[in-house]
């Protein structure tokens, strides 16, 4: 089990072409212990969250 303070890194990229999204998740304790965990999930505009100004999809 984990516990303690976490700084959590959160990270994807999107391929454009299938509109699925690669995501990473890293979180780092204070003793440098390191939690990672890595999936893929397919976007859409409805559960897209992004910068205002990007889109994705039709």
């Amino acid at each position: 089990m984990l516990d303690g303070d976490f700084t959590v890194d959160f990270s994807y990229t999107i391929n454009p072409i299938t509109d699925i999204a690669s995501i990473v998740i890293t979180a780092t304790d204070e003793d440098n212990t390191v939690f990672q965990t890595a999936f893929t999930a397919p976007i859409s505009p409805q559960t897209f969250i992004g910068d205002c100004d990007e889109t994705v999809g039709p």
